[in-house]
């Protein structure tokens, strides 16, 4: 009959966990020559083992054998956060990392939401300024096609050279449209 061992891995010595969550057991065979010279049983323990039976757990939590016993360490390796200011994705992959009130699991609802302290909610000035953007960069593109055709009506090139991207024009008589119809 063996002794009951627990496995830990790892330069963290963390509890080594079956795909339900529960320890791993194993059985430690009896050393029979040491057990003979010194008298009293003695057991073959494998390096990374220990005797003492772990504590139990809950959720997002794991154990790592430190100091001949198990201590409790946070544990939401590979859950995924988003900041509640900047909706950066935040993966934890570190023991010992717990999540802080600057962060929420719930996903961002769009590129235009803001954090109201429950949930994210649609900001419409980031909706305007992102259209705002939209139609400057339009703007921009029309007035560099409007250069162009001054070149073509002056002679300096052609038709040939220009690629006129009336698709563009549509884009920007529209999103115009659509800013001015966004209310409160």
């Amino acid at each position: 009959m063996g002794k009951t061992l627990y496995q830990f891995s790892g330069p963290k010595k963390e509890i080594i966990k079956d795909s339900g969550g529960s320890p791993i057991v194993l059985k430690a065979n009896l050393d029979p020559l040491e057990s003979e010279l010194q008298g009293k049983d003695i057991y073959l323990i494998p390096e990374n083992s220990t005797d003492i039976a772990p504590s139990s757990i809950s959720v997002n939590e794991t154990l790592v054998f430190d100091n001949g016993s198990w201590k409790k360490v946070d544990d939401y390796r590979g859950k995924v956060y988003y900041k509640k200011v900047s909706k950066e994705k935040i993966v934890i992959s570190e023991l010992g990392i717990k999540p802080d009130s600057t962060l929420t699991e719930l996903a961002p609802s769009s590129p235009y939401g803001e954090w109201s302290g429950t949930a994210w909610v649609e900001s419409l000035e980031l909706l305007k300024d992102a259209k705002r953007l939209e139609i400057n960069s339009a703007i921009q593109d029309a007035s560099i096609l409007y250069d162009r055709m001054k070149a073509v009506i002056a002679g300096t090139t052609t038709f040939s050279k220009i690629q006129i991207d009336f698709e563009k024009a549509i884009v920007l008589a529209k999103n115009k449209s659509d800013l001015d119809k966004i209310t409160y």
